[in-house]
């Protein structure tokens, strides 16, 4: 999908005034990426992916391995700490590892 980030706690959520407890916040989106292309900003949340809830990037992860390449799926995210906003995607092979590892992560945070 193209999207690196951190799982949002109940603890972050409050401590940012989240409307939400849980989630996946983007720190870093691959240009050119299904992400990229759908329009996910830096500091989305992402919530749900069609009708599946995500509460970490775990779920990201799951949703991403079932579902393959050329898949057309809506993303729900909190934007702004308020909006909810939905895009739509179509998912892509994923890039070559060393691409993604190119990205800057954060301890325990993924890449998708």
């Amino acid at each position: 999908m193209g999207v690196g980030g951190v799982d949002i706690t109940r603890a972050l959520a409050q401590a940012l005034r989240l409307p939400v407890e849980w989630g996946f916040g983007v720190t870093v989106i691959a240009p050119g990426s299904p992400a990229d292309d759908a329009g996910i900003t830096l500091d989305d949340i992402i919530v749900q992916l069609d009708d599946t809830e995500i509460t970490r990037g775990q779920d990201l992860t799951d949703f991403l391995r079932d579902h393959p390449s050329g898949t057309a799926i809506t993303i729900t995210v909190v934007r702004d700490a308020r909006l909810l906003v939905t895009l739509d995607a179509t998912l892509t092979d994923r890039p070559a590892r060393a691409t993604m590892d190119l990205l800057p992560l954060l301890p325990g945070a993924y890449n998708m």
